[in-house]
């Protein structure tokens, strides 16, 4: 936390100096040098890859112990690839730095295992994890051609993990809920900006993501189709003969081979988008 917090001061900071060095230009008569309005926009996708933490450990131990007792009739995922959209707003601030603030959401694959009988799918242990984050950016030209730019990026800001939750493992009864947890992150890339000219750019970008979340909570957990009271978490079991990830009230204390599951959002994503100078 403390180094994320100094992340995010870095950023501030750096937007800081780089603005009031963009007025003492500015106020020079002698700078020639047309810039518009600064303000910009962008909107991209991308292929994301989340390291999942414990969460995703939990989920293939459980399909290992699955597939020793079920064989092929196990279906099961923890890739971590999902899609993330985003978009935003920023200041070129002169020549070579800009800042912005941008949002983001991304929609990870579904995780889990599921048990088939016959065509049926009898047991089931699923999670869908999502992230939405709004951070504050810092660009920083690296190289800078005419309309063709290379550029390190740096942010940092507030992110927003949730997950919905489906198992009926335990007593055959159904368990849904959705789980969330907030934290900062923080984000280090490398961008390319290729002018298409008219204001327009094409951007290639590939960036580093730190977003860990820890325990998540749910406060509105149903235990077959009865809505539960108080506050759960999800317990994974480190046991040689079953794996699963069970919900747990946070007055819960986890016995030896127990312990509290965290989502680690931690990892990388690659972007395709377009720019345009306003």
């Amino acid at each position: 936390m403390k180094k994320l917090l100094v992340l995010l001061m870095a950023v501030m900071g750096l937007g800081m100096v780089s603005s009031a060095w963009a007025k003492a230009k500015m106020a020079d008569t002698s700078a020639t040098v047309e810039m518009g309005s600064g303000v910009f926009f962008s909107a991209y996708s991308a292929m994301d890859l989340a390291s999942l933490g414990d969460m995703g450990k939990a989920v293939k131990a459980f399909d290992d112990v699955a597939k020793n007792n079920f064989g092929d009739q196990t279906h099961f995922n923890n890739d971590g690839l999902g899609i993330l959209v985003g978009g935003q707003l920023g200041l070129q601030l002169d020549k070579n730095n800009s800042l912005s603030v941008g949002i983001e959401n991304t929609w990870t694959s579904q995780m889990g295992t599921t048990i088939y009988a016959g065509t049926d799918a009898h047991y089931f242990q699923l999670m869908d994890p999502t992230l939405l984050g709004v951070a504050l950016n810092y660009g920083l030209d690296l190289l800078n051609e005419g309309g063709n730019h290379t550029r390190l990026t740096l942010g940092a800001g507030f992110y927003h993990a949730s997950l919905h939750y489906a198992s009926n493992l335990e007593s055959d009864t159904l368990y849904v809920g959705d789980f969330g947890s907030d934290n900062i992150g923080g984000t280090l890339g490398l961008s390319e900006e290729l002018g298409l000219g008219g204001g327009f750019s094409f951007l290639v970008d590939a960036r580093f993501r730190v977003a860990d979340f820890g325990q998540l909570e749910s406060n509105n957990l149903t235990f077959g189709g009865t809505a539960t009271s108080g506050t759960y978490r999800l317990v994974s079991s480190s046991d040689t003969q079953f794996y699963e990830i069970n919900p747990k009230a946070t007055s819960y204390t986890p016995p030896s081979g127990y312990h509290w599951t965290d989502l680690d959002y931690t990892g990388f994503t690659g972007n395709l988008g377009f720019k345009l100078a306003l």
